[in-house]
């Protein structure tokens, strides 16, 4: 099937299927209380702005979809060693941030769990960390994550990403708030994760759970997710992103890694948002549908489809897309994966629900 032709019966088969929007999780006992949809993943409408002087034009995706990656992107990462030249609003001690071993291999572990489900190529650069100036912009290109360690600090921040997806390239953290940690120029800060086996037996329970959150959290924004409870439909008290800037809104999710805790409803103040410690399978499906991997029946992109409640008519037609977009010999065809995701996250849009 021609590609726009594909496009157009789709949409047709889309505007003829029916959502569920019943299987989100109650937030509230009384039994009148209506959940309104909200962001489990945001991109933006808005025209993309021209790259910063020292950032490759490679790093931005057109449009809408410019909040995620390429799928033949090559993510560079590197470990921040501990530097006095870098500033830091906060005083810490070398112990605190050195990426030993245990450290980086906690990090790698979380990056190994999202791609058993995303088709990405994340690989650790050959740079030497120590040898590189990244206040200088061309060191910086070199290493698109820089990922740096740290404590975490009494007003909340086990940690921070610089940017969302690909765009986390081109950020720099100059003027951080006067209470936030970690090293200027690092893209992601990792609070609180212990250096060793040993150090991390004597951690609590509590303590282990927040620095695992910490890292899927991160971890998700580097991937193009944003704030659950940030969304312009959530139900919760927290500030909200303009609707301009929602690409994907699904029911709100309780589940979300995304999601802060303690923010109260709107509805029951007396209710909060609660701790997650793992992405939800909404999070997994969304991302799925957003970075395909391959045309199979039975792939990641298969499924999570169908978790989104997709009817196999519809599903056939998105996998031939796919078909046309990833075993084209001369490489991916960006403008059909990025149409896909546009129609995908429109269809979600007009239809607000959880995965299955």
């Amino acid at each position: 099937m021609a590609t726009e032709a594909a496009f157009v019966k789709l949409s047709e088969i889309l505007a003829q299927e029916e959502f569920s929007d019943n299987n989100a999780a109650p937030i509230s006992d009384d039994p009148n209380f209506v959940i309104h949809p909200a962001d489990t993943w945001c991109g933006t409408v808005e025209a993309s702005p021209q790259p910063a002087p020292d950032v490759s034009i490679d790093a931005f995706i057109p449009d809408r979809t410019r909040h995620l990656w390429r799928l033949d992107d090559v993510i560079t990462y590197g470990f921040m060693p501990y530097e006095t030249k870098y500033k830091r609003n906060i005083d810490d001690t070398a112990e605190n941030c050195e990426p030993t071993e245990f450290r980086k291999d906690t990090v790698k572990a979380v990056l190994k769990f999202y791609l058993n489900y995303l088709p990405l190529n994340f690989q650790e650069t050959n740079e030497d960390m120590s040898k590189l100036d990244f206040s200088n912009p061309e060191h910086r290109k070199k290493v698109d994550l820089r990922i740096a360690f740290g404590s975490p600090v009494q007003q909340g921040y086990w940690g921070w990403a610089m940017g969302i997806g690909p765009r986390i390239r081109q950020k720099v953290f100059m003027n951080k708030p006067p209470e936030a940690p970690g090293p200027t120029y690092a893209s992601v800060f990792l609070g609180g994760i212990p250096s060793s086996e040993e150090e991390a037996k004597k951690i609590t329970e509590k303590w282990r759970k927040e620095t695992q959150r910490t890292i899927y959290h991160e971890i998700g924004h580097v991937l193009g997710l944003e704030h659950e409870h940030a969304s312009p439909l959530s139900p919760t008290t927290g500030e909200l992103r303009p609707v301009t800037e929602t690409m994907v809104a699904t029911l709100f999710d309780e589940q979300s890694i995304m999601l802060y805790s303690g923010i109260k409803y709107k509805a029951d103040p007396k209710k909060v948002t609660k701790d997650t410690f793992s992405p939800s399978h909404t999070d997994l499906v969304l991302l799925m549908l957003m970075y395909p991997d391959s045309a199979k029946e039975d792939g990641n992109f298969a499924k999570a489809a169908k978790s989104m409640g997709y009817t196999k008519d519809s599903r056939d037609i998105m996998l031939d897309m796919l078909h046309h977009a990833l075993e084209d010999p001369t490489g991916i065809q960006h403008k059909i994966i990025d149409r896909l995701r546009e129609v995908i996250a429109d269809n979600i849009n007009d239809h607000p629900r959880l995965a299955v």
